[in-house]
Parts: structure tokens; sequence; C-alpha cells
């Protein structure tokens, strides 16, 4: 007869809230949506390169959070200035 594994509690197995992949890939949109909402270049991608080399996890979020309000409010911010709201 074999004996049931005990549940471990203290192990958690779930992969974390995101990833930093995915929150990446979603700066990148929001990037590009930024771009095209407030008439930049569409190749300038320097909020995505600085999230990427720049930012932790907690920050990325932060800084789509940020972005996503610039967006909705119809506000164009430069970088620096969103990097203070951080």
């Amino acid at each position: 007869m074999k004996r049931k594994r005990e549940i471990d509690v203290s192990h958690n197995r779930e992969r974390p809230f995101r990833k930093r992949v995915e929150l990446l890939n979603e700066c990148l949109s929001l990037c590009l949506r930024y771009n095209v909402t407030f008439y930049l270049p569409q190749g300038d991608l320097s909020w995505y390169r600085y999230a990427e080399n720049n930012l932790n996890d907690n920050k990325i979020v932060s800084l789509i959070q940020i972005m996503n309000n610039a967006i909705e409010n119809d506000t164009c911010l430069t970088l620096q200035e969103a990097i203070c709201g951080i």
C-alpha cells in the first residue's frame, strides 16, 4: 500500500504573479501605444530600454501604471518626469 504524500505548506510552488518577461512585454506594447498617441517617433523605445536595463519588477509595474495614466489622461510625460514618479 502506498503512502500518501503530505502537503508541504512551507514550500510555495506557484509562479510569481507576473513574470519579468510578461511585464516587459506589456511595457513594450505601452511604449508603442504611447508613441502613437503623442505623435512621437514610433521607433523610440527609450521607455522600454530603461525598464529593461534599470528597473526591477515592482518598478516596472509602477512605470506601466504611469504610462497607462498618461495615455488615459492625454498628458505627455518625458522619461525623466516618469522616473521621478516611480
